[in-house]
């Protein structure tokens, strides 16, 4: 009974593993795919894609990718296609006398292309581009009249390159092998490859594209320019392994099941090592921010500090949220002012969370400047679901309606976004009906005035004289000048948290006031009341063992405290 069914138990066991790597360790990483495109259900989308060598495989990867909204259709659709990729995979190798052992081996090219969607900037448009490689593979392997063949090897080739792109090169390599394995006339199978290179050099004719990228791929890779040496060995692969089916012929067929077991330990060392931590890192703080799961980011920043200013400013707007930035922001890395709002880079993804954090702020038009940024330097000129629906937003909020439309229009055809932006276009004033953005109205800058990023205490301030109750801006305020060091300011400042509703002022802004007043009296005398014993009493034992020796500092408690910071001790 195993005998018969084992190729059926391993298939779905590959596909359960698949999903399940997907599903609980980078479902993050569908948002960051999601919300780089927008699939329009319009004729105009269509030809657009269609009017470049692969346009089917974009449309129909795109397609697919807008499911990506939720991470569980998105492990769903992964897991599928790799599945489908080691199904065909095997039909090839039969096709070369290959039966249980080459089972085994049928797994590789979905390992190689698992690992290979670890890099977050490969498009689904090239497992796509796979796929239909491998069936027009079978498909000429099951063409057997020479005149079929002749057609195959001309029309076929070139529609075939012309609807998913450089791929067909690994197809027309394979035919290669197949007639040199089958010992048919090679003339047919060189012919498509000259026919193949004929049809790219009359499209980089008529386009405005560099010659290489009609070889290697146009729409496989997210920046154009750069094409990864595992893109094109992947290429090559799928052209040459069925001839691993030969070794069958050679090896006792007892060793299939040994050898899915080498291939599973294979695959479980090598498909990490795609994955990049610092990248992901990034990506999942940004798709916890999108999704306001504050929680989720602080317990993942407990389990391991987070390692880039982005990821850092993050979990300060998470703490911030949940009201604990005054209280734990020293308890986990800090790297200066730039893990509040990090600076303002040209870039298509980093500016995405500052965003996010200067309309919390209701800093609307610095937000508007980072999306509209963002937007623009993408990389393969598409066009953001997600930034888009923003934008419409911030200019609704902005009373800029006929912007506002032009936005909500193209969301209109969209899948996931299209009754947000249907309800819109009937009733933009519906917008600050939410209590959200009520709040980020009432809360927002009133006056025109020159924006300075290099100054953020001062733009943190004028949004507490436009609403003396917006705790956001006060802790944000506080925080600056405590990760800048200046107790000075501190001083300054501090008075204007007594107006924000604080039922007891922060530890970290208490710890601040009593290292304050302790550096200019010299004791701790007089102290003013708004701080309580339990932290006066941390700070006496921070002096002492700080007195005795700092280092000891690291190893105790008093390492998650504004002194240690103040110090570097951390």
């Amino acid at each position: 009974m195993f005998r018969k069914y084992f190729k059926h138990i391993f298939s779905i066991i590959f596909f359960i593993t698949v999903f399940l790597f997907w599903r609980l360790g980078y479902a993050c990483a569908f948002s960051y795919h999601e919300q780089f495109q927008m699939f329009l259900f319009t004729k105009s989308y269509f030809l657009e894609r269609m009017s470049l060598p692969g346009g089917l495989s974009d449309y129909i990867s795109e397609f697919l990718v807008q499911f990506y909204y939720f991470p569980l259709f998105g492990s769903l659709i992964i897991s599928g296609l790799l599945l489908v990729v080691q199904i065909l995979s095997y039909q090839l190798m039969k096709c070369f006398s290959a039966k249980d052992f080459s089972y085994a081996l049928s797994f590789l090219p979905s390992i190689l292309l698992w690992r290979y969607l670890g890099n977050e900037s490969v498009l689904l448009s090239f497992v796509v581009s796979c796929i239909a490689a491998l069936i027009f593979d079978l498909g000429y392997v099951s063409t057997k009249k020479n005149i079929l063949k002749i057609l195959y090897a001309s029309l076929g080739v070139a529609l075939f390159y012309y609807f998913f792109g450089a791929i067909a090169f690994s197809s027309c390599l394979f035919f290669i092998v197949y007639d040199i394995k089958e010992k048919n006339n090679i003339i047919i199978s060189v012919s498509a490859v000259l026919c193949s290179v004929f049809f790219a050099l009359i499209c980089y004719n008529l386009m405005n594209y560099q010659l290489f990228r009609f070889f290697v791929g146009i729409n496989y890779f997210r920046f154009p320019m750069e094409i990864p040496l595992m893109q094109i060995l992947i290429m090559f692969f799928l052209a040459v392994f069925p001839l691993l089916g030969l070794l069958e012929k050679k090896l006792n067929k007892k060793l299939s099941v040994s050898a899915l077991v080498l291939i599973a330990v294979f695959g479980f060392f090598y498909v990490p090592g795609g994955f990049n931590e610092l990248n992901y890192e990034v990506i999942e703080y940004d798709y916890l921010v999108r999704t306001g799961n504050w929680d989720k980011i602080i317990s993942i920043s407990e389990k391991k500090n987070p390692r880039t200013p982005q990821s850092v400013s993050c979990l300060n707007l998470a703490l911030a949220e949940k009201g604990m930035l005054g209280d734990r922001m020293f308890n986990f890395f800090q790297n200066g002012g730039h893990g509040l709002i990090p600076s303002f880079v040209r870039d298509f993804f980093l500016p995405l969370s500052a965003s996010e954090i200067y309309l919390r702020l209701s800093m609307v038009n610095s937000s508007l400047r980072n999306l509209f940024e963002a937007q623009e330097a993408i990389p393969n000129y598409r066009k953001s679901a997600r930034i888009t629906k923003r934008l419409a937003e911030l200019n609704i909020l902005n009373k800029d309606y006929l912007v506002a439309q032009k936005y909500l229009k193209m969301l209109s055809n969209t899948l996931f976004y299209k009754d947000f932006a249907e309800d819109l276009m009937e009733n933009p004033e519906k917008l600050t009906q939410n209590k959200f953005w009520a709040e980020i109205d009432k809360s927002r800058y009133q006056k025109d005035f020159l924006f300075s990023e290099s100054e953020p205490d001062q733009m943190f301030g004028l949004l507490l004289e436009q609403n003396e109750k917006n705790r956001l801006a006060c802790d944000y305020l506080i925080a600056e000048v405590l990760l800048e060091k200046d107790l000075q300011k501190f001083i300054n400042y501090y008075t204007v948290c007594q107006n924000v509703g604080y039922k007891v002022l922060p530890k970290h802004f208490q710890e601040a006031l009593i290292y304050a007043y302790y550096k200019t009296h010299g004791n701790l005398s007089g102290i003013p009341p708004i701080v309580t014993a339990p932290v006066v009493n941390e700070f006496q034992q921070f002096m002492q063992i700080y007195s005795q020796n700092p280092q000891a500092v690291k190893n105790s408690p008093l390492s998650n405290s504004f002194y240690a910071y103040f110090f570097n001790l951390k």
